[in-house]
């Protein structure tokens, strides 16, 4: 009876073993595009933050992807919660808070809240290139 059980566990077990081998991710994305919902084709980086979302800085705005869903932060004129300017350059994480890096300046975005606020906008001064002169 014992032997039995034995042999029985054992052939469970090798079964179980074997098809965790054969088991593939099904929750697979090869690609992205804007037909997914991305919002632009020319991506200039990619970031997964401590939650496993990955971000997506395009030449239009920036995109979070759970796997399933894409969300979406672009610039808006009226909103000071709002990117600093569509060309996302670079993302980091730090404290569970996103770093984004744009040609109009730095956001930061909470991940416990995803509320955005632009952290130190571009400001666009003309500089005088001419040379000082002391007397």
């Amino acid at each position: 009876m014992k032997i039995t059980r034995a042999i029985i566990y054992f052939i469970l077990i090798t079964v179980l073993f074997l098809h965790s081998f054969d088991s593939k991710a099904t929750n697979v994305v090869e690609t992205l595009s804007n037909i997914d919902g991305l919002t632009n084709n020319s991506v200039n980086c990619v970031f997964e933050d401590s939650e496993h979302t990955m971000w997506i800085g395009t030449w239009d705005g920036l995109n979070a992807y759970n796997g399933r869903d894409i969300l979406k932060y672009r610039y808006s004129q009226n909103s000071a919660q709002s990117l600093c300017n569509n060309v996302v350059r670079q993302i980091i994480e730090h404290n569970k808070i996103l770093w984004i890096a744009t040609d109009g300046g730095i956001n930061k975005l909470d991940l416990l809240t995803y509320q955005m606020a632009q952290v130190s906008p571009r400001i666009n001064q003309n500089i005088s290139n001419k040379k000082s002169h002391t007397a």
